[in-house]
C-alpha cells in the first residue's frame, strides 16, 4: 500500500511508534481513554535502530484488539525504527498469531512523505476473515494517523515555527531524531513504566 502524508519523516515515524498516541489518535480503536493500565516498556538501542517492546500488556481495550484477537492475549508488541526511513510494528499472541507491519518512508518534498507499507500475518483465526478485518482496521488507523499529521503540519505552518518538547513519555522520539540526524546510538537496554 502507498500513501502520501502531509508530514516529515520524523513525525510520521514518531506518530506510528509512539505508544501513548493510541490513547488520543486511535481512542477506542487500539486503546481506550479511561481504561489505561501500567505497561512496562523495554527500550533497546543499537547501531541505527531503536526498539520498544511491551511484554506485560496482556490485552488492549480497543475494537481492533478485540476483533482481531477475539480477546486473546498479546504476549509481545513492539515498534522499531530502522535507519532513517523504515519502521516496523508487530504483535504476537501465545497461540502463535503474529501481525507484522513494515513501512518505508520517502520524503518527496518539504513536508510531504510517501509511505509504502507491507502487512504480514500468521493467524489461527480463519484467514479470510482476519485478512478482511485487518485491511479495514489498518485503513482506519492509517487515516486517523494521517489526519493528525496533517493537522500538526497545518499548525506548524500557521505558527511559522515548531517548538517540540520531549517528556518522559517520549522514549522513542529522541532516539529517532538522533538517527535521522546521522548521530550514533550507544547500545543499551532499559525499562520504563508508562500508563497507556
Amino acid at each position: 500500500m502507498e500513501n502520501a502524508v502531509d508530514s516529515t519523516v520524523l513525525h510520521v515515524m514518531e506518530n506510528a511508534l509512539d505508544l501513548l498516541h493510541t490513547l488520543f489518535v486511535h481512542n477506542g480503536w487500539i486503546r481506550k481513554r479511561g481504561k489505561e493500565k501500567d505497561v512496562k516498556v523495554t527500550v533497546t538501542l543499537s547501531e541505527g535502530k531503536v526498539l520498544a517492546e511491551t511484554f506485560e500488556e496482556s490485552s488492549q481495550e480497543g475494537i481492533i484488539h478485540l476483533l482481531l484477537t477475539l480477546g486473546r492475549e498479546v504476549t509481545r508488541s513492539y515498534g522499531r525504527a530502522i535507519g532513517g526511513n523504515c519502521f516496523q510494528l508487530g504483535y504476537d499472541s501465545p497461540k502463535g498469531d503474529q501481525l507484522r507491519m513494515t513501512a518505508f518512508l520517502h520524503p518527496v518534498s518539504k513536508g510531504v512523505t510517501k509511505v509504502y507499507t507491507a502487512n504480514l500475518y500468521q493467524t489461527t483465526l480463519p484467514s479470510w476473515l482476519f485478512k478482511r478485518l485487518a485491511k479495514v482496521f489498518f485503513e482506519i488507523a492509517t487515516k486517523q494517523g494521517a489526519d493528525m499529521l496533517k493537522l500538526q503540519s497545518s499548525n506548524i505552518k500557521h505558527w511559522k515555527e515548531a517548538r517540540f518538547v520531549s517528556t518522559q513519555g517520549d522514549f522513542m522520539s529522541p532516539w529517532i531524531e538522533q538517527i535521522l540526524k546521522g548521530g550514533k546510538l550507544i547500545p543499551k537496554r532499559y525499562e520504563v513504566q508508562r500508563n497507556a
